[in-house]
């Protein structure tokens, strides 16, 4: 793509990285990224985030293929992440029952 100026990208762990971040940026547009153990550090920090005192934002509910889940999220802003000009960080919580 020749111009990602406002777009959205989103990407899976492997690319949580400092350097994509930046390239997209660069480019002007914006990133969506899944934190996991290969980022260990910025893990650690959201994880410390006050979840409890962050007011859900939504919650779903699916039945399908014999089982029900339940998706609740909460968005916190932030402005110290370790992560190139994060500002918001979402936890998505599921249950799944069969």
């Amino acid at each position: 793509m020749a111009d990602l100026t406002g777009v959205v990208v989103t990407s899976d762990a492997m690319h949580t990285q400092r350097e994509h971040a930046d390239y997209l940026l660069g480019r002007e547009a914006h990133y969506i990224v899944i934190v996991k153990g290969n980022q260990k550090k910025l893990r650690k920090q959201i994880k410390s985030l006050p979840w409890k005192d962050i007011p859900l934002q939504g919650r779903t509910t699916d039945v399908g293929h014999g089982r029900a889940e339940i998706r609740r999220i909460k968005v916190a802003t932030v402005s110290n992440l370790l992560f190139p000009e994060a500002r918001q960080a979402v936890q998505i919580k599921r249950r799944r029952t069969n």
